[in-house]
């Protein structure tokens, strides 16, 4: 490789001469230190992006303050990058920077195409679009040391919310009369009933469309779906005083015999059910045992139909989990709230009645066929017609979502409806798989839909190194 600037031997050569220092013995102590030790950026432009009142896009120039982004070093394979991407529409083409080298060293840049070597200035503006290559000479001038650094922009708008229809008719899926859905195990499993009869579907995850029938070697009930649960990789179901337990629900096998009403739903812990009083019992062994759980308030306070339990694990707090037990009682929407701990000090958190507020401004209406999941940092839900006491509300009007824990819902703007999105108003189910994709599937259509918010798509990036 040639370096085009001769300038730059010399300044090495002034660098390695005068930075240098004398040693205790009188002679001249130089390193061999070949390290980039800080990198950071200071303020960009960035292009953004618009939409008038009108709904008339347009866009502007603004800089966008870029030193709190922190830059990681990987010493190992000499990288250096950002692991929380930049927004969309940063230049990343005019960056300045900072850069320190360990022990005087000198630091030089490495022109796009490979073939010239300078020294690093400053002052100057560099092209990071794409990875760049510095140079860190120690300060004796024996060793040397390429390191990649790359700033990372997002190409993409972490808010937007994109629909793809991954089945535009199933006829299967649409003579469904009632159904509830899955995704486990790299694929998405739909139980329901058509003409009285129990039925299950599936399709992969990755296609979405190659829907198949799948036959049971147990004999199913029309309420079989009401009573499938999923837990670590694995489909549970109550029939006729009976667990089953499959991880392809097509070979059941018995877990035990057990008194139960209903199963209500399950953590990567514990399995939860409404016993035959109408209470929530739970089990610790996947089923085989149940206990009784504590409740704050009477019992008969508990949903009675469209039941739906979440689980959002606690990021302060590994082991334990925030659980929210939702449905209708018919009249109104019942929600429960329970604090489930797992670790060695655990303590059996009672089940929280959430008392209606005549001051809640967004309750969640009592909607047909509700269907609550986790999605994001929340809780999404959408519904058929509502009945009771929100008999007003109609099919469908909108998703709702939560950020406290289920106490209000609000209009999503960002996760809204697809268009084109057409359903029965009894017949739909909604689940979420482990890459944060959110599925509904529609009865009397036999639409599927699959939807990801952008940024619970994007990967993580390793922050921690060890040499």
């Amino acid at each position: 490789m040639k370096i085009t600037n001769l300038s730059l031997v010399a300044s090495c050569l002034m660098v390695f001469l005068f930075s240098s220092c004398l040693g205790n013995s009188g002679e001249l102590v130089t390193y061999n230190d070949t390290a980039i030790t800080s990198f950071s950026i200071s303020t960009l432009r960035q292009l953004v992006h618009t939409k008038a009142s009108t709904g008339v896009d347009s866009t502007y120039l603004t800089d966008f303050g870029a030193s709190s982004y922190k830059f990681y070093i990987d010493p190992l394979r000499k990288e250096i990058y950002n692991p929380d991407s930049l927004p969309v529409g940063v230049n990343a083409k005019k960056v300045v920077c900072s850069l320190t080298a360990k022990n005087g060293g000198s630091i030089a840049l490495m022109n796009i195409k490979g073939d010239s070597i300078n020294l690093f200035n400053a002052s100057d503006s560099i092209d990071f679009s794409v990875p760049r290559t510095f140079v860190v000479y120690s300060e004796a001038g024996a060793d040397s040391a390429h390191y990649t650094i790359r700033v990372n922009v997002h190409k993409e708008v972490g808010t937007d919310f994109k629909w793809s229809k991954m089945t535009v008719s199933n006829a299967s899926l649409a003579a469904l009369t009632s159904m509830k859905a899955f995704t486990m195990n790299g694929n998405i499993f739909v139980f329901g009933n058509k003409d009285l009869q129990a039925k299950i579907y599936k399709a992969s995850l990755m296609s979405g469309a190659d829907w198949q029938e799948v036959t049971p070697n147990v004999q199913m009930t029309t309420g079989f779906y009401q009573n499938v649960i999923a837990k670590s990789g694995a489909l549970y179901a109550y029939q006729d005083g009976a667990l089953l337990k499959s991880t392809d629900a097509r070979t059941w096998t018995k877990v035990a015999d057990a008194s139960l009403q209903r199963l209500l739903g399950a953590s990567d812990a514990k399995i939860y059910a409404m016993d035959v009083n109408g209470s929530i019992v739970v089990s610790t062994d996947n089923g085989v045992s149940w206990t009784a759980e504590k409740l704050d308030s009477d019992a008969t306070l508990l949903p009675q139909s469209d039941i739906n339990l979440t689980v959002q694990p606690l990021i302060t707090n590994p082991g334990t989990n925030r659980l929210l037990l939702i449905g209708s009682t018919g009249s109104v929407m019942s929600i429960w709230g329970k604090v489930e701990e797992n670790d060695a000090y655990a303590q059996n958190q009672p089940w929280l009645y959430y008392t209606p507020s005549s001051t809640n401004k967004y309750p969640l209406p009592n909607l047909t066929n509700l269907q609550v999941a986790k999605y994001g940092d929340g809780l999404v839900a959408i519904g058929g017609a509502g009945k009771g006491a929100s008999s007003s509300v109609p099919a469908f009007e909108q998703i709702y979502y939560s950020f406290d824990g289920g106490l209000t819902w609000k209009k999503n703007g960002t996760i809204e409806y697809p268009s084109g999105f057409n359903s029965s108003q009894t017949s739909f189910a909604m689940t979420v798989d482990t890459d944060n994709y959110l599925w509904i599937i529609c009865g009397g259509t036999g639409q599927v839909w699959k939807g990801r918010l952008n940024k619970l798509g994007w990967t993580t990036v390793e922050k921690v190194f060890t040499e």
